[in-house]
């Protein structure tokens, strides 16, 4: 199971379960609207968590990211969305991170992706 160590414990771990993952993402949601209100009345809690955004990308984009989904699905309309990582895209920024700082064949790196995987994006 990927994790986001800059969370708190008990929301690092990022579930492969789909309705474990609704359940994250709900509080993931929830963590971002606390740390936008504690770091808006806090200096050291916005030095705190911009230092933890800028150590990992999936914290940055867990916390602070947001996608433009464009079309209709189901009963949700185009809009912007606060970005809830999926397992895979924890894993897929840990690959790009590692390839950006190996050197060598182990820095070239080639994405295999399907339609709708959030692959483009994370990119």
């Amino acid at each position: 199971m990927p994790t986001i160590p800059g969370l708190p414990d008990h929301l690092q771990a990022v579930p492969t379960d789909p309705a474990a993952w609704r359940l994250w993402a709900e509080r993931i949601d929830a963590y971002r609207e606390l740390i936008r209100r504690e770091a808006g009345s806090d200096p050291a809690t916005a030095a705190a968590v911009r230092g933890l955004a800028a150590e990992d990308p999936a914290y940055f984009l867990c916390v602070f990211g947001w996608i433009f989904e464009p079309r209709v699905k189901g009963d949700h309309r185009p809009g912007w969305r606060p970005w809830m990582l999926y397992p895979f895209q924890v894993e897929l920024l840990r690959t790009i991170t590692a390839a950006m700082t190996a050197s060598g064949p182990e820095g070239d790196l080639v994405i295999e992706k399907s339609r709708d995987m959030g692959a483009t994006w994370t990119v």
